[in-house]
C-alpha cells in the first residue's frame, strides 16, 4: 500500500479551497467519459514545454463549477465591474 498523496492543485471557488488532479491519470479519471480521449491525445501530442498548460487547462475542465465562475467574473471586469477588485498596490488591505 502507497503512502503517496496524489498529486493537487488548488482551486478557490465561493472561498472554499479545492483539490484539482494534477496528473495525466486524475484528470483522465475525472473527466466525463466523453471528453477524456480528447484530453488524452492532446497531452500525449504536448511538447514539454506546454504540457503544464495543458495540465492546467484540463484539470479545471473536471470542475466545471470553477469554470463557469471564472468566466463570470471575467464577463463582469470585460463590463468595466472592478467591485471587490483589490489593486495589486493596495497597502491598506495587505495586497501588495
Amino acid at each position: 500500500m502507497s503512502d503517496t498523496t496524489p498529486a493537487t492543485w488548488k482551486a478557490y471557488l465561493d472561498g472554499e479551497m479545492i483539490d484539482l488532479p494534477a496528473t495525466i491519470d486524475g484528470i483522465a479519471a475525472s473527466l466525463p467519459q466523453e471528453r477524456r480521449q480528447t484530453f488524452l491525445d492532446e497531452a500525449h501530442a504536448a511538447p514539454a514545454s506546454e504540457l503544464q498548460l495543458i495540465l492546467g487547462h484540463w484539470s479545471l475542465e473536471t470542475r466545471p463549477d470553477i469554470r463557469a465562475a471564472d468566466d463570470e467574473i471575467f464577463a463582469r471586469l470585460e463590463t468595466g465591474d472592478f467591485a471587490d477588485c483589490v489593486p495589486l498596490d493596495d497597502t491598506e488591505t495587505g495586497a501588495a
